[in-house]
């Protein structure tokens, strides 16, 4: 008898912790969500509005790209830090394009992330980009960006979260 109910008090404790982890993991999905449906439904490119030195930033999420990139003709407007160095990124043509880069901290209503960009002169295809499906872009984040902060991209519900 008493086997069996420290047996029952077991299995009570192993099924409380797993309902209490289900529901910490539901809440941290929920809490971290960055929806990038509007931009979907107006535009059909996946982009987020990042906010820094009060400056409100689009960036086109890219799982192509390792790295994110910020427009250099945005940086006058923000609060950066440049960082000693170079970084090459290769373009679309297949070229090696070497780039300064630079640490910044973007927000997203409670969360702060503290990434590294590579700073490029984006302009001309951000104006295509712009013209064409009439958002304006400021950057680029690439997929470090989601590996460092374990952001998984959700096409189906259109989010990104937390996993």
């Amino acid at each position: 008898m008493i086997i069996e109910t420290i047996i029952i008090i077991i299995v009570w404790t192993i099924l409380l912790i797993i309902s209490i982890n289900s529901l910490y993991q539901i809440n941290k999905k929920n809490k971290s969500k960055i929806s990038f449906k509007e931009s979907m439904d107006l535009t059909e490119l996946p982009v987020i509005t990042f906010v820094n030195n009060n400056v409100k930033l689009n960036f086109l999420l890219d799982t192509g790209s390792n790295n994110s990139l910020i427009n250099k003709s945005v940086l006058n407007m923000l609060d950066y830090k440049e960082l000693n160095g170079t970084s090459n990124i290769i373009g679309v043509e297949g070229n090696n394009i070497k780039n300064s880069i630079c640490e910044m901290k973007v927000g997203y209503k409670d969360y702060v992330f503290d990434t590294t960009f590579n700073v490029a002169d984006l302009d001309a295809p951000f104006n295509v980009i712009k013209q064409e499906d009439g958002v304006q872009l400021h950057g680029i984040l690439g997929s470090l960006f989601f590996q460092k902060y374990k952001y998984v991209l959700d096409f189906q519900s259109l989010i990104a979260y937390m996993k």
